[in-house]
């Protein structure tokens, strides 16, 4: 049985309709972890998550407060992308026996993931990185070189030190033990990766609070992209690029300011439990 987990932002709210749409047609459970701030310490659009919670009556949505005051001890860039998939590995029925981790832009084609599922000796693997297409700019600009970052975990391989690696899921990766492959359906990529399909705006909300804040003057590159047409090449790693008819199709949600009952709103002392569980077994 399968279990995906979303991580989620209400910046990525234009893929959430497709994102579920795809997953809920191969997944026994579907989990989405949602900080009440982003990463960077703005508060969420609270009303607008309300929204989008009550639009999705069947899916359960994982809301878990932020801390300015470094209440779990390691603030860095990677921290809360992971504890994301933390809480949502804490909340996997227990009848689950595989993962996949998604971001939410990552949008699967369902129907084929489900056929794959079932011809797949996935029994006999700890950990799989998908190949995925990757966009930029529009949904139709698709990136020539292939992609790997969703990844696919068998439930009992999965560890405390491997979720929160500095890696993130790549690192996740590499530190389980087992068999594993990368760029598992290269030859035709069951999964498309909208990382940078965005507007300015989102693209600069998007760069403040990811995990590779640090790593470049982000801003500046976004600013400089959105100055100009598209060139052929984008700024994150140069790739160049085809056009393809699009496999995205984008959604909206209404504010609200009624909270419904999918939703577990977790405490940073609820977290700080759940912290420890995973880590020493408490």
């Amino acid at each position: 049985m399968l279990a995906t987990i979303i991580n989620f932002s209400s910046n990525e709210a234009r893929f959430l309709r497709h994102c579920l749409e795809e997953a809920r047609l191969f997944s026994d459970q579907i989990l989405i972890p949602v900080c009440d701030h982003f990463f960077d310490g703005k508060p969420e659009n609270s009303s607008l998550l309300q929204g989008i919670y009550q639009a999705h009556p069947d899916i359960t949505f994982l809301q878990y407060a932020w801390s300015k005051d470094n209440f779990y001890g390691r603030h860095s860039t990677h921290f809360w992308h992971n504890l994301s998939r933390l809480i949502g590995t804490y909340y996997v029925k227990s009848e689950i026996t595989h993962i996949l981790f998604l971001d939410v832009d990552e949008i699967v084609e369902g129907k084929r993931f489900a056929r794959w599922l079932r011809t797949f000796p996935l029994s006999e693997y700890s950990a799989l990185h998908l190949a995925c297409y990757w966009y930029f700019r529009e949904a139709s600009y698709r990136a020539k070189k292939i992609e790997d970052t969703p990844l696919l975990t068998c439930k009992s391989a999965l560890h405390y030190d491997a979720l929160m690696n500095s890696e993130e899921r790549g690192g996740t990766y590499q530190i389980l033990e087992g068999k594993k492959l990368r760029y598992a359906c290269k030859e035709d990529p069951l999964i498309h990766h909208y990382s940078w399909v965005r507007s300015k705006e989102e693209c600069l909300r998007k760069v403040r609070s990811w995990g590779h804040s640090c790593e470049r003057d982000w801003e500046r590159h976004v600013e400089e992209e959105f100055s100009k047409p598209f060139s052929g090449r984008d700024f994150v790693h140069g790739y160049t690029f085809t056009k393809v008819e699009p496999y995205l199709k984008t959604g909206s949600y209404q504010p609200s300011n009624q909270k419904p009952d999918n939703v577990h709103y977790l405490t940073t002392r609820d977290i700080h439990k759940i912290d420890l569980e995973l880590k020493f077994g408490a």
